[in-house]
């Protein structure tokens, strides 16, 4: 999936608190301005799939009583497909130098990755869902919204996916945590699905 790093640089002079709150130029401002406008922008440009991220904020001096004069972030976007992303991303940099203009503040960007999504093999997918039936196993089609190293393994061949239920639907975090009977039913669809698939050969 395409994954942009929008990392404004909004240099004004640094100034101090006593300066009237109109006359400031707060270069964090413009961050906080962009996320407030995330959900509006997936509705307009994005899909059901799209999720836009600003997961890491550094405001330069860092002092307790000035004002930040820069302020560096990152922005991750990401779709199951490549145009959705592409139009996203130019409307966030749009919307960002509108928010400078406004704000009397600069910027500067640069991508810092381009990971296009790929589709799993449909084969595969039947297969494994018609593993699941076969075990009496409720199963999705879902698309995964993270990276996996399977995003590179349809250059070598046709690629699948299968994941197992966590506890309340948690992943990639700390809290995470999947019932070991649930971690079985997973390894006993992979075994079957690819007894299926070399039986099929």
């Amino acid at each position: 999936m395409l994954i942009n790093h929008i990392l404004p640089c909004t240099i004004p002079h640094f100034t101090f608190l006593s300066l009237s709150q109109h006359l400031r130029r707060n270069a964090f401002l413009g961050c906080a301005k962009l996320q407030c406008s995330i959900d509006e922008l997936i509705g307009t440009h994005g899909s059901a799939s799209t999720v836009c991220t600003i997961g890491k904020v550094t405001v330069y001096p860092g002092g307790a009583n000035v004002v930040p004069g820069e302020c560096v972030f990152t922005l991750e976007l990401r779709d199951s497909t490549t145009d959705t992303v592409h139009v996203l991303a130019g409307a966030v940099v749009k919307k960002l130098e509108d928010i400078c203009q406004e704000c009397g503040l600069t910027m500067t960007y640069r991508q810092m990755s381009d990971i296009p999504p790929v589709q799993c093999d449909s084969v595969i997918q039947n297969c494994i869902q018609q593993t699941c039936t076969d075990l009496n196993l409720k199963s999705r089609i879902m698309p995964s919204g993270a990276a996996h190293d399977a995003q590179n393994m349809p250059a070598l061949g046709p690629m699948g996916m299968i994941f197992v239920a966590s506890i309340d639907g948690v992943s990639h975090h700390h809290s995470e945590f999947t019932k070991s009977e649930d971690i079985v039913k997973g390894a006993n669809v992979l075994l079957n699905t690819m007894y299926r698939l070399a039986k099929d050969e």
